[in-house]
């Protein structure tokens, strides 16, 4: 393959070293602890899609017509059980093991409350009064109660106890999850750092024309270029 033109494709080359030259800036840990920009950008981003996501806000309404509600349910819990026990023990349920499964009973409207308590506290970046309530680190214990609450909702779902499932699925979803995902993560607004936010976005549209213009110029100095193939010998004679 040679090259046809070959101010564009010394060009298109000279941008891909320099797009790969950024990239390297990018990945090299320069900042505290090892971290890269990549990751300071993470992080700002992180932040803001934890400043707009909905933690355990609209789960106590829902929660409230099943406090001094009775259930009883059996679930199989394969990993840990004994912890999920313990987390669901200390959410004033009692919990007996059975042939590898739990059989839980309680006060669901005051299980949903503790829940979303250690989900407003976790997604608050306070980690203490979750450890000191089940003695486990903060984190596992909401895994406990995420893969308690996803098979409640499946059991109560067999059961025809749909308003139930949905409680625990949202409770799941809404309180659990967030929580869980955005622990440690400093919760910011785009109206906060409107100047940081715009920066971002251009450097990001930027970088991306970027490589794709020094892809282009390359491919042009190939003499590569998209469309319609010159008919074949074969295909002219068959027009004839």
């Amino acid at each position: 393959m040679r090259i046809v033109d070959a101010g564009s494709f010394s060009l298109g080359l000279v941008l891909l070293a320099a797009f790969a030259a950024v990239l390297a800036l990018g990945l090299w840990p320069f900042f505290e602890c090892g971290k890269t920009a990549m990751h300071k950008v993470d992080e700002v981003f992180n932040g803001l899609a934890k400043g707009s996501a909905k933690s355990s806000n609209n789960t106590g309404a829902k929660a409230q017509p099943f406090v001094g509600k009775a259930f009883s349910v059996e679930i199989e819990v394969r990993k840990a059980p004994e912890k999920a026990a313990l987390v669901l023990s200390k959410a004033g349920c009692d919990v007996r093991r059975t042939d590898g499964k739990l059989a839980v009973r309680g006060d669901l409207g005051k299980m949903a409350m503790v829940v979303r308590t250690d989900a407003d506290a976790m997604y608050e970046n306070r980690g203490q009064p979750v450890r000191d309530r089940y003695g486990l680190p903060e984190r596992e214990a909401l895994y406990h109660w995420w893969n308690v609450l996803e098979r409640m909702a499946k059991r109560f779902k067999a059961q025809g106890q749909l308003d139930e499932a949905d409680l625990a699925m949202t409770l799941m979803t809404q309180c659990v999850e967030p929580a869980y995902n955005f622990y440690g993560v400093k919760g910011d607004q785009a109206c906060n750092c409107p100047a940081i936010v715009g920066a971002l976005l251009v450097l990001y549209v930027a970088y991306t024309l970027w490589y794709g213009l020094g892809i282009y110029l390359v491919f042009k100095g190939l003499g590569l270029r998209a469309g319609r193939s010159a008919p074949r010998p074969e295909q002219l004679s068959a027009l004839e």
